[in-house]
């Protein structure tokens, strides 16, 4: 009697030992590249409803960097860092004038999708319910660490810049234009530098500072 109980004690305790090794190992499986944009859009797309931020929190592009990077490359989440320190110094736009996530300053979004097109590479695809437009994204996707991250993000066609070259430009003037600047101009303008321009920074200061004066 004693030996066959000794058996059953062996047999459930190899049992759980095989099973608390499979919870393991399969908490241990990396994300695929769509979990990881569709879980990006899962805490974020709110962003497309709603804008009570003391309800919902702040949006994606004004997050810290620890939970940018859940989602992206520390190269990319460090660029976005950047722009949101400057859009607060400023109190205007840097770089980033719309919702990195539709594309848009005012998204209206349906029938989003998610779908991974090739390695490293996943298809964001939905539409406008009122003009019926469909809106495609890139994400691309690379190993940080053993699990995928969103290293870029490419709107459009090809000739228009991606998210990390967007960020990664040096030539821009951050300028907040607030209602007491004379005449009509009002909100916030972003001013990049002309591409040849050999003027410097402070060149282009000074010249944005006399022409908000008043004449």
């Amino acid at each position: 009697m004693l030996s066959i109980a000794a058996n059953r004690i062996m047999m459930m305790a190899s049992l759980a030992l095989l099973l608390g090794w499979s919870s393991a190992a399969m908490a241990a499986k990396p994300e695929s590249e769509a979990s990881v944009v569709a879980r990006l859009y899962k805490d974020f797309a709110w962003q497309a409803i709603a804008s009570q931020s003391d309800l919902f929190g702040e949006n994606l592009a004004h997050q810290p960097r620890t939970t940018l990077e859940r989602y992206f490359s520390p190269t990319l989440a460090a660029l976005l860092v950047r722009d949101a320190a400057c859009q607060v110094r400023s109190q205007g736009v840097c770089h980033l004038e719309g919702d990195l996530l539709f594309d848009s300053q005012d998204p209206r979004v349906i029938d989003l999708d998610v779908q991974t097109v090739a390695s490293g590479r996943v298809s964001v695809a939905f539409k406008d319910p009122v003009t019926d437009e469909q809106t495609r994204i890139a994400f691309h996707l690379s190993q940080v660490g053993g699990k995928w991250k969103i290293a870029d993000i490419s709107y459009g066609n090809e000739r228009q810049p991606s998210l990390l070259k967007v960020l990664s430009r040096k030539d821009h003037l951050c300028v907040s234009i607030g209602p007491e600047t004379h005449g009509k101009r009002r909100g916030t303008r972003y001013r990049p530098a002309q591409p040849g321009s050999k003027a410097s920074g402070a060149e282009l200061r000074s010249r944005l500072a006399r022409s908000l004066l008043p004449h």
